[in-house]
Protein backbone atom coordinates (compact mmCIF):
# COMPACT_ATOMS: atom_id res chain seq x y z
CA UNK A 1 0.00 0.00 0.00
CA UNK A 2 0.97 3.61 -0.47
CA UNK A 3 0.21 6.48 1.89
CA UNK A 4 -1.99 8.98 0.00
CA UNK A 5 -3.07 11.90 2.11
CA UNK A 6 -4.26 10.37 5.38
CA UNK A 7 -5.16 6.95 3.94
CA UNK A 8 -3.36 3.91 2.59
CA UNK A 9 -4.33 2.66 -0.85
CA UNK A 10 -3.35 -0.38 -2.89
CA UNK A 11 -0.46 0.46 -5.19
CA UNK A 12 -0.99 -0.04 -8.94
CA UNK A 13 1.55 -1.87 -11.07
CA UNK A 14 3.15 1.42 -12.16
CA UNK A 15 3.48 2.89 -8.65
CA UNK A 16 7.14 1.93 -8.34
CA UNK A 17 7.99 4.14 -11.31
CA UNK A 18 5.98 7.25 -10.54
CA UNK A 19 5.22 9.50 -7.61
CA UNK A 20 1.64 9.65 -6.36
CA UNK A 21 2.03 13.01 -4.66
CA UNK A 22 0.53 16.18 -6.13
CA UNK A 23 3.10 18.62 -7.48
CA UNK A 24 3.01 22.20 -8.58
CA UNK A 25 4.43 23.39 -11.87
CA UNK A 26 4.88 26.80 -13.42
CA UNK A 27 3.33 27.20 -16.87
CA UNK A 28 3.01 30.49 -18.70
CA UNK A 29 3.93 32.46 -15.59
CA UNK A 30 1.23 30.77 -13.50
CA UNK A 31 1.69 28.06 -10.92
CA UNK A 32 -0.67 25.13 -11.51
CA UNK A 33 -1.34 21.98 -9.55
CA UNK A 34 -0.54 18.98 -11.69
CA UNK A 35 -2.70 15.84 -11.59
CA UNK A 36 -1.49 12.88 -9.60
CA UNK A 37 -0.70 9.50 -11.14
CA UNK A 38 -3.93 8.22 -9.61
CA UNK A 39 -5.89 10.93 -11.40
CA UNK A 40 -4.09 10.42 -14.71
CA UNK A 41 -4.72 6.66 -14.75
CA UNK A 42 -8.15 6.62 -13.09
CA UNK A 43 -10.65 4.60 -15.15
CA UNK A 44 -13.43 4.55 -12.56
CA UNK A 45 -16.71 3.52 -14.16
CA UNK A 46 -15.23 2.94 -17.61
CA UNK A 47 -15.86 -0.40 -19.33
CA UNK A 48 -12.94 -2.26 -20.91
CA UNK A 49 -13.16 -5.35 -23.14
CA UNK A 50 -9.99 -7.47 -23.26
CA UNK A 51 -9.81 -10.18 -25.94
CA UNK A 52 -7.62 -13.09 -24.94
CA UNK A 53 -8.38 -11.79 -21.46
CA UNK A 54 -8.02 -15.19 -19.80
CA UNK A 55 -4.58 -15.83 -21.33
CA UNK A 56 -1.16 -15.01 -19.90
CA UNK A 57 -0.78 -11.46 -21.19
CA UNK A 58 -4.52 -10.73 -21.28
CA UNK A 59 -4.89 -11.72 -17.65
CA UNK A 60 -2.24 -9.17 -16.67
CA UNK A 61 -3.93 -6.51 -18.80
CA UNK A 62 -7.22 -7.26 -16.98
CA UNK A 63 -5.42 -6.88 -13.64
CA UNK A 64 -4.02 -3.48 -14.65
CA UNK A 65 -7.40 -2.21 -15.81
CA UNK A 66 -9.00 -3.45 -12.59
CA UNK A 67 -6.35 -1.62 -10.52
CA UNK A 68 -7.29 1.54 -12.42
CA UNK A 69 -10.92 0.84 -11.31
CA UNK A 70 -12.39 -0.03 -14.71
CA UNK A 71 -15.17 -2.58 -15.16
CA UNK A 72 -13.48 -5.45 -17.02
CA UNK A 73 -14.99 -7.72 -19.68
CA UNK A 74 -12.88 -10.88 -19.93
CA UNK A 75 -13.43 -12.22 -23.46
CA UNK A 76 -11.67 -15.35 -24.66
CA UNK A 77 -12.32 -18.66 -26.43
CA UNK A 78 -12.97 -20.79 -23.34
CA UNK A 79 -15.82 -19.59 -21.14
CA UNK A 80 -14.51 -21.54 -18.13
CA UNK A 81 -11.21 -19.64 -18.24
CA UNK A 82 -13.05 -16.33 -18.59
CA UNK A 83 -15.27 -17.16 -15.61
CA UNK A 84 -12.23 -18.03 -13.46
CA UNK A 85 -10.53 -14.73 -14.31
CA UNK A 86 -13.73 -12.72 -13.78
CA UNK A 87 -14.27 -14.38 -10.39
CA UNK A 88 -10.68 -13.56 -9.41
CA UNK A 89 -11.21 -9.90 -10.34
CA UNK A 90 -14.60 -9.78 -8.59
CA UNK A 91 -13.03 -11.15 -5.40
CA UNK A 92 -10.72 -8.10 -5.46
CA UNK A 93 -13.65 -5.69 -5.77
CA UNK A 94 -13.80 -5.21 -9.54
CA UNK A 95 -17.03 -5.52 -11.47
CA UNK A 96 -16.04 -8.14 -14.05
CA UNK A 97 -18.00 -9.87 -16.80
CA UNK A 98 -16.98 -13.10 -18.56
CA UNK A 99 -17.89 -13.88 -22.17
CA UNK A 100 -16.79 -16.57 -24.57
CA UNK A 101 -15.75 -14.99 -27.87
CA UNK A 102 -14.68 -16.28 -31.28
CA UNK A 103 -12.75 -13.20 -32.40
CA UNK A 104 -12.86 -14.36 -36.03
CA UNK A 105 -16.68 -14.23 -36.26
CA UNK A 106 -18.49 -10.95 -36.85
CA UNK A 107 -21.71 -12.33 -35.34
CA UNK A 108 -19.86 -13.22 -32.13
CA UNK A 109 -18.59 -9.63 -31.90
CA UNK A 110 -22.10 -8.28 -32.40
CA UNK A 111 -23.39 -10.54 -29.61
CA UNK A 112 -20.56 -9.44 -27.31
CA UNK A 113 -21.27 -5.74 -27.85
CA UNK A 114 -24.98 -6.30 -27.23
CA UNK A 115 -24.25 -8.22 -24.02
CA UNK A 116 -21.81 -5.60 -22.72
CA UNK A 117 -24.18 -2.75 -23.56
CA UNK A 118 -27.01 -4.67 -21.86
CA UNK A 119 -24.94 -5.07 -18.68
CA UNK A 120 -23.03 -1.78 -18.49
CA UNK A 121 -24.62 0.55 -21.05
CA UNK A 122 -21.25 1.66 -22.38
CA UNK A 123 -17.94 0.53 -23.91
CA UNK A 124 -14.96 2.81 -23.38
CA UNK A 125 -11.93 0.61 -24.09
CA UNK A 126 -11.18 -2.32 -26.38
CA UNK A 127 -7.88 -4.15 -25.95
CA UNK A 128 -7.36 -6.45 -28.95
CA UNK A 129 -4.99 -8.98 -27.46
CA UNK A 130 -6.16 -12.35 -28.82
CA UNK A 131 -3.58 -14.52 -30.58
CA UNK A 132 -3.47 -18.03 -31.88
CA UNK A 133 -0.68 -19.38 -33.98
CA UNK A 134 1.16 -22.57 -34.70
CA UNK A 135 4.58 -22.78 -33.12
CA UNK A 136 7.41 -24.13 -35.19
CA UNK A 137 9.49 -23.41 -38.23
CA UNK A 138 8.09 -21.46 -41.18
CA UNK A 139 8.99 -24.16 -43.68
CA UNK A 140 6.89 -26.66 -41.73
CA UNK A 141 3.83 -24.39 -41.55
CA UNK A 142 0.86 -25.05 -43.84
CA UNK A 143 -1.25 -22.42 -45.57
CA UNK A 144 -4.13 -23.40 -43.25
CA UNK A 145 -1.89 -22.67 -40.23
CA UNK A 146 -0.87 -19.31 -41.69
CA UNK A 147 -4.42 -18.25 -42.57
CA UNK A 148 -5.71 -19.30 -39.14
CA UNK A 149 -3.07 -17.17 -37.42
CA UNK A 150 -3.91 -14.23 -39.71
CA UNK A 151 -7.64 -14.49 -38.94
CA UNK A 152 -7.04 -14.44 -35.18
CA UNK A 153 -4.17 -11.95 -35.13
CA UNK A 154 -5.30 -9.50 -37.81
CA UNK A 155 -8.87 -9.98 -39.00
CA UNK A 156 -10.10 -10.01 -35.40
CA UNK A 157 -8.71 -6.49 -34.90
CA UNK A 158 -10.77 -5.28 -37.87
CA UNK A 159 -13.93 -7.09 -36.65
CA UNK A 160 -13.55 -5.86 -33.07
CA UNK A 161 -12.94 -2.27 -34.12
CA UNK A 162 -15.91 -2.42 -36.48
CA UNK A 163 -18.13 -3.79 -33.69
CA UNK A 164 -17.30 -1.24 -30.97
CA UNK A 165 -16.85 1.83 -33.15
CA UNK A 166 -20.56 2.79 -33.38
CA UNK A 167 -20.82 2.72 -29.56
CA UNK A 168 -17.67 4.82 -29.15
CA UNK A 169 -18.74 7.27 -31.84
CA UNK A 170 -22.13 7.77 -30.21
CA UNK A 171 -20.44 8.63 -26.90
CA UNK A 172 -17.78 10.77 -28.67
CA UNK A 173 -14.97 8.92 -26.93
CA UNK A 174 -13.21 5.61 -26.66
CA UNK A 175 -9.85 3.91 -26.79
CA UNK A 176 -8.83 0.96 -28.97
CA UNK A 177 -5.51 -0.67 -28.09
CA UNK A 178 -4.06 -3.31 -30.43
CA UNK A 179 -1.41 -5.58 -28.95
CA UNK A 180 1.22 -6.97 -31.29
CA UNK A 181 4.48 -8.83 -31.03
CA UNK A 182 7.94 -7.40 -31.32
CA UNK A 183 8.52 -10.24 -33.78
CA UNK A 184 6.62 -8.24 -36.37
CA UNK A 185 9.72 -6.03 -36.42
CA UNK A 186 12.63 -8.31 -35.54
CA UNK A 187 13.22 -12.00 -36.14
CA UNK A 188 13.36 -14.26 -33.08
CA UNK A 189 16.50 -16.20 -32.26
CA UNK A 190 15.11 -19.74 -32.12
CA UNK A 191 18.27 -20.98 -30.37
CA UNK A 192 17.11 -19.44 -27.09
CA UNK A 193 14.13 -21.85 -26.98
CA UNK A 194 16.35 -24.94 -26.84
CA UNK A 195 14.44 -28.17 -27.41
CA UNK A 196 10.94 -26.70 -26.99
CA UNK A 197 10.23 -26.95 -30.72
CA UNK A 198 9.50 -23.24 -31.03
Amino acid sequence: TLPVGNRDVRAPAFSGMLSTGRRREERGGKVQEMPTVWELFDLTGQVAIVTGGAGRLGSQICDGLAEARAHVVVASRKLESCLRKAEELSAQGTEAFARSLDVTAGTAWKELVEAVMGKFGRIDILVSNAYSGRLGRLEEMTLVDFESGTRVGLSSVFLGTQAVLPVMRSSHKGMIINISSIYGIVSPDHRIYGRTGM
